[in-house]
């Protein structure tokens, strides 16, 4: 497995060339948690090619196939795909369909970041005249890019019968909410004729992410030089202005929290829409400004990705997974459901009485365990790995705020890691290396 910096243009090759390798290193340093690696798609790819946009030649293709499964071989548990980000963004379904007949050779699990999360998305052709019509009468004779998306990993999953799972099932923007009903019947619909179909979902209205997911495709094909082509910028402003009115999501909704630029990183924990006032700029050229500084790499929490009404339904659903979607910040501002996720679920759960407390808890540990395939984790059983979290359920919350993200929460009394004891009465001991590589 070669490993890429993302957005870099040339290949920059890290110092593993294997999976092996990687965990290897992994083992040797040590590490705070417990880790499963799936085989990076994107990073796989770009590794041959870079961020070509073209269809992969056979040869290509021949290569990914044969990097994936000496991966998975080596103990990733499955293949993760990533549908709106360089190069997953320039995959065709059959590229996908390839990929899922392999992971489901391996009797391995297929996760996917899909192509769309919004009725309106970059990872789909745009038509001036359906928006325009549709914002006047939503969705009338057009299929939400979100529902398609859905649609089509679910067609990629009847056609191989690969092992599917639909990484953080959120409903950008305002107007993008009303789809969640429909999104679910297709899924329930899938699982009744046999499709193996699961979701995972969070509880938060934000969702972590980099600047450069909020570009189409043909844009992020020309990219670096994209950003000083008028052409192109006129027609992306003009695409952009459409999606924010029929959305109900623009600049006010993105929150910078690393700008990864000396020159900007002051504006960290700021919006777009506040950014541009406070320097002059109006918010399309700020935006662009981010992007061309940071390489597209400036770290931002999205808001609007659900509504509390959405939370619930993905809750109680049968098919779903609990999940955080969020990576630790060294720089910058937190995404809150590092520290919060966990414990707002558990704190709806019991204020909103969704769901009983050995349910909650089963969406964050064994149902998990399961779908991966993970043996010896997941419950309480004599004989299996002691990953225990010791909790007051009638005090279990979150304490984090809009502007306060790294809060930590209350009513978690204890961690225990592969029996090692990482967190004491709230407080957490980074210095103990407790965490394994799990292979799977």
């Amino acid at each position: 497995m070669n490993f890429v910096e993302p957005r870099t243009r040339g290949l920059f090759r890290i110092e593993w060339d294997t999976m092996t390798q990687y965990f290897d290193f992994i083992k040797k340093n040590g590490m705070t948690h417990n880790l499963i690696n799936l085989a990076g798609h994107g990073t796989t790819r770009a590794s041959i090619r870079g961020f070509n946009a073209a269809p992969m030649t056979g040869g290509d293709m021949k290569e990914m196939l044969g990097l994936l499964e000496q991966s998975m071989e080596e103990g990733a548990c499955g293949v993760s795909l990533g549908l709106q980000y360089e190069p997953g963004i320039f995959a065709n379904t059959d590229e996908l369909r390839e990929i899922a007949k392999l992971v489901k050779s391996k009797d391995k699990i297929l996760t996917v970041h899909m192509r769309a999360y919004s009725a309106l998305a970059p990872g789909y052709p745009m038509s001036t005249v359906k928006i325009l019509f549709d914002y006047i009468m939503p969705f009338d004779g057009y299929e939400p890019h979100n529902v398609m998306a859905i649609d089509e990993m679910l067609n990629v999953a009847r056609d191989t019968g690969v092992r599917l799972q639909l990484s953080h099932l959120i409903f950008v923007g305002t107007r993008t909410f009303k789809t969640c009903d429909k999104a679910l019947e297709r899924i329930d619909e899938a699982i009744k004729q046999g499709v193996d179909v699961k979701f995972d979902t969070y509880v938060y209205h934000c969702g972590q992410s980099i600047l450069n997911v909020i570009f189409p495709a043909w844009f992020l094909a020309k990219v670096p030089q994209a950003y000083d082509d008028p052409k192109m910028l006129a027609r992306l402003k003009s695409e952009w202005e459409q999606t924010v009115r029929f959305l109900g999501f623009g600049p006010e909704n993105i929150q910078i929290t690393h700008a990864n630029h000396r020159d900007l990183n002051s504006y960290n924990g700021l919006f777009l829409s506040d950014i541009a006032k406070k320097r002059g700029l109006d918010w399309f050229a700020n935006a662009i400004d981010f992007a061309k500084k940071s390489e597209g790499r400036a770290a931002i929490l999205n808001h609007r990705y659900s509504n509390l009404s959405v939370i619930e339904s993905l809750m109680v659903h049968p098919a779903s997974l609990f999940m955080t979607d969020a990576l630790p910040a060294p720089e910058g501002v937190q995404n809150p459901a590092m520290s919060g996720n966990f414990p707002r679920f558990f704190q709806l759960a019991r204020e909103k009485k969704l769901i009983r407390l050995e349910e909650a808890v089963r969406k964050m540990t064994g149902a998990t365990a399961d779908r991966y395939v993970i043996k010896d984790r997941g419950y309480l059983k004599e004989g299996l790995a002691a990953d225990v979290a010791v909790l007051d359920w009638n005090n279990v919350r979150d304490n984090n705020t809009l502007t306060e993200t790294g809060e930590a929460p209350s009513g978690i009394e204890a961690v225990f890691m592969n029996g090692r004891q990482v967190l004491s009465k709230g407080k957490v001991d980074g210095s103990i290396k407790a965490g394994e590589v799990i292979l799977s």
